[in-house]
């Protein structure tokens, strides 16, 4: 009876983790500016339809929207504000990446018909930034006994000055967000040297499964019970 239990859990452990490992989302983003292309367009509506449903967000100071956790597929995009309309169709969108639709200006409202752009692929799907530490890597590594100074081994990484999170592409502190085996935490500086399995380190194009995040992610797998008690084993042979 137990061993069917154990082996339940391990089977939805399982299906859990494939589940947050295959993304079928993306992302748009881009530059909005005004009709004059002096200013960028602040606070202008920028949005898709996704299933008959808007799905947008607005633009912030500096003219800047990114729309994530889009189906993968083909859209047509919206930028509106009070004094102007652009129309960008064709865009789209692959999982786990940011397409840029780049820099665009409104179109003056006044005129009578609105101008459709269609937007180019594939050129400017940005590919995320990742750095991977091996297991192999942290069994040879000098600071393979703290999870945080490992993650600093990656490059555009640094430790903070309490040594409990990491920096990363000189964002702050709470901007990194931590990953451990697909559940969000708020840092990894408990977890035992022991079961550090693989580190996924991303500094920038970051896959829309992990939402929006001004810094960088920091995905740990650890080892599973069973991967302890070979080594375990092997040891004690």
């Amino acid at each position: 009876m137990k061993k069917g239990m154990y082996i339940a859990v391990i089977l939805i452990l399982g299906m859990l983790n494939f589940t947050f490992g295959q993304s079928t989302d993306g992302e748009i983003k881009g530059r909005v500016w005004e009709t004059d292309s002096t200013n960028t367009a602040v606070g202008a509506h920028v949005f898709i339809e996704v299933a008959g449903s808007k799905k947008g967000v607005v633009t912030d100071v500096n003219g800047n929207f990114r729309i994530s956790s889009i189906p993968v597929g083909l859209y047509t995009l919206t930028a509106s504000q009070a004094t102007g309309k652009r129309i960008i169709g064709n865009i789209q969108v692959k999982p786990d990446q940011i397409t840029n639709v780049g820099d665009f200006a409104l179109q003056d409202s006044m005129l009578a018909t609105i101008e459709i752009v269609v937007f180019v692929d594939p050129l400017v799907s940005e590919e995320p930034a990742k750095i991977n530490i091996s297991l192999d890597d942290i069994r040879v590594s000098a600071n393979r006994t703290d999870p945080l100074k490992l993650v600093t081994t990656a490059g555009g990484t640094q430790l903070t000055a309490d040594g409990q999170g990491v920096i990363i592409r000189g964002s702050r502190p709470e901007s990194t967000i931590y990953y451990i085996d697909g559940v969000k935490q708020t840092s990894m500086a408990r977890v035992p040297s022991a079961s550090i399995g693989h580190i996924s380190v991303y500094t920038g194009g970051l896959p829309a499964k992990y939402g929006d995040c001004t810094g960088g992610v920091v995905v740990m797998e650890t080892l599973s019970y069973f991967d302890l008690y070979n080594r375990w084993k092997s040891k004690n042979r």
